[in-house]
């Protein structure tokens, strides 16, 4: 009896110091993230030198989670293998799509359209770490994403003997509540302080175009706004964000 108390004693022991030392962290990650699903933006097509022959056209669609990621939050061990997270996570949708199109009636007209979008917001999730085999420390994550998006597109049309006209427009998205997983791996850099650390992550967000806004271009682009129920306008499109991606990244303990 003796014996098992002093084996129990050290188990608790072990756990209770495991425990004070990896208390609170902070940590920062960086990668990138791939669209899964778009919502269609338009076309890109080429011609012949004869101008009136399509020689090539090319689709284009818009995925506000896709781009490279930035996340930086803080760790805290609920349990001594349970983690919670909170963290701040940015995406920056590289590349970005550009349509370029011509067309030729009496007057010859080319039109290209530069896309730009971001997304942010917040994410919380729980971790429970374990061990395969002793060798690797790792971690299965799942939680919730409070998430908000920006996009805008200029366009710019040439038609011959014309000065460029150039107009930009604004898309307006509601806020989203979406889920998220991730499985990865930590390895210690300096023991017990400092952590490499790399996950594969999976999001499911999606955002409702509430209205687009005329920034400039009053002659070619018109402002929408879409409503939900209403037989005079359009319902609200569901612009997808949800991705994959890698992310890479370094954990401090701070006690």
């Amino acid at each position: 009896m003796k014996k098992v108390n002093i084996i129990l004693a050290t188990i608790v022991l072990s756990t209770t110091t495991a425990f004070a030392q990896d208390f609170v962290n902070i940590f920062s990650s960086t990668g990138y993230g791939f669209g899964m699903g778009g919502y269609y933006l338009g076309s890109s097509n080429t011609f012949f030198e004869d101008r009136e022959t399509p020689l090539e056209t090319n689709d284009h669609f818009l995925n506000l989670g896709q781009g490279l990621k930035f996340e930086i939050g803080a760790g805290y061990m609920l349990m001594p293998f349970l983690e919670g997270r909170v963290s701040f996570d940015l995406s920056l949708g590289v590349p970005s799509p550009t349509i370029e199109s011509e067309r030729t009636n009496e007057i010859f007209e080319d039109t290209t359209t530069d896309y730009r979008f971001s997304s942010w917001g917040l994410r919380a999730a729980l971790a429970p770490h374990f061990e395969i085999l002793e060798l690797l420390d790792m971690y299965l994550g799942v939680g919730l994403a409070l998430n908000f998006a920006s996009a805008s597109f200029e366009r710019t049309i040439i038609e011959t003997d014309e000065e460029p006209m150039i107009g930009e427009v604004k898309y307006n998205f509601s806020p989203s509540l979406g889920f998220m997983g991730f499985l990865g791996f930590e390895i210690p850099v300096m023991e017990y302080f400092l952590y490499f650390f790399s996950e594969i992550r999976f999001e499911q967000i999606n955002h409702k175009l509430e209205s687009t806004e005329v920034v400039s271009g009053e002659p070619f682009e018109h402002p929408i706004t879409y409503t939900e129920d209403d037989v005079e306008r359009n319902p609200p499109p569901n612009v997808p964000a949800t991705n994959w991606g890698i992310r890479v990244g370094l954990k401090y303990w701070i006690f």
